[in-house]
Formats: C-alpha cells, sequence, structure tokens
C-alpha cells in the first residue's frame, strides 16, 4: 500500500508528455549505428547479454524524449545557478590545495563553459502536464474538459461503472479500441494497486457529495461537487503529509519538516523540479514488488470488457469487435 499511494501522490504532483517520434524510436537507434542521424525526439535503450528482455527476443527499449518547453522559469533558472555556485567552490577548494593540473580542475573548467552556454543558450526544460500541488488531481483532472467529462453533473457525483467501480470509456490503446477505465490521470490503470486507490477517492468523493445533498438541501450541483472535491483534497493532503511522510521519513526527519512553514506565501515557486520528479521521487521503483498475484477468479477478457463490474484484469480488455 505504502508503494502504490507513492504512485498515487506522484501522478498528483507531476506527469511529463513524451515526444510522438514519427517511426520506433528503436529504428531510430539502429540507423544511427549504421551511420544515419538519429531522431532527436528518441532515446532508446539497448538491451545487453544475459538481460532477460535481451534473452527474449529484444534487443531494445522503445524510449522517447520528453515534450521540450524553451521558456526558462524562476525554478529552472535556481537551478543553474546552484550549479555555478557548486562549480565556484569546487575550484576555489581545487586552488585552495594546488590541483590546478588535476582532472577535477580541467572537467570543472569544461563545466563552467557548460554552464555559460546553458545561460546564454538555454537547454530546453520539461513540462508538467498536471497541477504541481497535492490537490488530488489525479482523481479529477487537471483541465477543465477531463474534469467536466468525469462528472454527472447531477448531484456534485462523479461518474463511475457498475456501482462502485472507475468509469468505463472505449479509448484507442496501441492502435486497438478497448473499453478501459478511465480517471483523471490517464495513468490510473497501470497497476491494480493504483486503479483501486483511485477508485476509493472516486467513492469517497460521491459519499461526501451524498453527505452534503442531506444537509444542503437547496445547493446546486456545482456547489456539492466544489465542497465534495474541496474535502476530498483535504483528505488526500492528510493522509500525505500526517501519514505517508512519516513512514517515508521516519520519526527522527519528521520533526525538522515538520517544523517548516505551512501557511500560503504567494511569493514560493510551487512547480516540481526536474531533479525531483525524475530522479529523488523515483525511489520508489525500487519497492515494487515484481509479482502480482490474482487471488480472486479470473474473468475472461469478454466477459469483463461487457461488465464493469467484473474482476480487474492484468491488462485492458480485450478489443471491442
Amino acid at each position: 500500500m505504502f508503494t502504490y499511494f507513492g504512485q498515487l501522490l506522484a501522478h498528483d504532483t507531476d506527469w511529463t508528455p513524451t515526444s510522438k517520434p514519427g517511426r520506433p524510436c528503436c529504428q531510430s537507434r539502429s540507423s544511427r549505428s549504421l551511420g544515419g542521424s538519429a531522431d532527436p525526439e528518441c532515446f532508446p535503450l539497448l538491451t545487453s547479454c544475459g538481460d532477460p528482455y535481451a534473452d527474449a527476443g529484444h534487443a531494445c527499449f522503445e524510449v522517447a524524449r520528453s515534450w521540450p518547453w524553451c521558456n526558462i522559469s524562476e525554478l529552472f533558472f535556481r537551478e543553474q545557478v546552484t550549479l555555478a555556485v557548486v562549480v565556484v567552490v569546487v575550484i576555489a577548494a581545487a586552488a585552495a590545495v594546488e590541483l590546478t593540473k588535476s582532472t577535477v580542475f580541467y572537467s570543472t573548467i569544461r563545466r563552467i563553459k557548460v554552464i555559460k552556454s546553458l545561460l546564454k543558450h538555454p537547454l530546453d526544460n520539461k513540462v508538467n502536464a498536471v497541477t504541481s500541488f497535492v490537490d488530488a488531481s489525479n482523481v479529477y483532472g487537471s483541465d477543465a474538459a477531463t474534469a467536466s467529462a468525469l462528472r454527472t453533473h447531477s448531484g456534485g457525483t462523479l461518474k463511475t461503472s457498475g456501482g462502485r467501480l472507475l468509469p468505463c470509456q472505449e479509448k484507442k490503446v496501441e492502435g486497438v479500441v478497448r473499453r478501459v477505465f478511465v480517471a483523471g490521470d490517464e495513468r490510473a490503470r497501470e497497476v491494480p494497486g493504483l486503479s483501486a486507490l483511485h477508485t476509493v477517492f472516486v467513492l469517497e468523493h460521491n459519499r461526501v457529495a451524498r453527505e452534503l445533498a442531506r444537509h444542503l438541501r437547496n445547493a446546486t450541483d456545482e456547489a456539492y461537487y466544489q465542497l465534495a472535491r474541496a474535502v476530498v483534497g483535504a483528505e488526500m493532503q492528510n493522509v500525505v503529509f500526517g501519514q505517508y511522510a512519516e513512514v517515508l521519513l521516519g520519526q527522527s526527519l519528521l520533526p525538522l519538516a515538520a517544523r517548516r512553514r505551512t501557511d500560503y506565501r504567494p511569493h514560493v515557486d510551487p512547480s516540481v523540479s526536474n531533479a525531483f520528479a525524475t530522479a529523488a521521487f523515483r525511489f520508489g521503483h525500487s519497492m515494487i514488488q515484481g509479482l502480482v498475484r490474482l487471488r480472486s477468479r479470473f474473468v475472461s477478457a469478454s466477459s469483463s470488457a461487457r461488465d464493469p463490474g467484473g474482476d480487474y484484469l492484468l491488462r485492458d480488455q480485450e478489443p471491442i469487435s
């Protein structure tokens, strides 16, 4: 549960869309190895001998680069300035110990040239396609169209299928039209445990909306929806900072984090940094179990595609004929 909730939190605060290369990236890698030019939107990974993926006949991983964003945000600038400060400190230390002829010194000089190039011609930054706040945006969506599509527009509730599951929708997946679960974040069906947590928060929203309707009889659908969304967002924050953070940081570090101010400060940039999104918060990947056991009865893909109330399959349902 700790791992799945960490994934839910990551999807609530960050999502970097990937580019759409004109052809498979592994073909691009092959052409480059033969002397051709690689697709700049690709970054394929070759497998090595002994890798189970390679032994299964796959010599390359399809990996596309993230969408670029040319605007320099304040956060991106601070990252570059921090790197520059570190370089200056290293140079000073190297000079102090007379290491001006060492590899460290010359590699530092090269890094300074890179930084000057960055500040003059900055590299593309990355795009965060969701809100960076802990606000349950993965339940409701980070844009108006998604949020509206997930609502029943009656009593402030969200859509469900089979009464107590995520809503289903026909979507094109890997070139085939399939009936799949949908949520405020399109990664909601990556693994069953993550889908289950999404379902919990959708059902909680509907429970709160019904309670509000029972006590506030003259309110509108919009009022019920917004109030229920505010409650669920607060519940998400309570779990993150009151329970998840305690397990993550431990009793020794939690008091240090608790001393930080919690009031809203409009001058603080709330953006998620590239370093955190792509490296620091990826520690959870090493916690994922290698095996997911299906303990309940197995329902055929055909019956599950027609009956959303059936057992959850480890893959999306069969193509709709």
